[in-house]
């Protein structure tokens, strides 16, 4: 009998057969959240760092390092993903809404850390 949360190596096939169809961040989280496999979160991971990546270009936010601002997408998305409900809206707009909302709330308080300092 094989331990599958122990060897990532194997994995049952009808997990592997629907890691190799989803394709959108709806058909991964809907995935992830029904089988927790590592695989499903890794090839999530990827898709919510370009997600990420494309979001801060798009921004463009001063005073903030693109890289951090990136991390900080990723690290709130990542945390949120178990709040995720189907049937309350795509996958897409859950995950654009929440990295958004927090490149808005970092962009504010590091305004007042910089109009602070520049005060002074």
């Amino acid at each position: 009998m094989a331990n599958y949360w122990l060897d990532l190596n194997e994995m049952p096939c009808d997990v592997a057969a629907m890691l190799e169809a989803a394709t959108s961040i709806d058909e991964l989280t809907s995935l992830y959240l029904s089988t927790k496999d590592k695989r499903v979160f890794n090839k999530l991971c990827d898709l919510l760092t370009l997600m990420a990546t494309k979001l801060v270009d798009w921004v463009k936010i001063k005073h903030i390092e693109r890289e951090d601002a990136i991390q900080e997408c990723l690290i709130v998305a990542l945390e949120k993903i178990e709040r995720f409900d189907s049937s309350r809206g795509k996958a897409f707009n859950f995950f654009t809404t929440i990295m958004l909302n927090n490149l808005r709330s970092v962009y504010r308080k590091n305004k007042r850390y910089v109009d602070f300092f520049e005060a002074a």
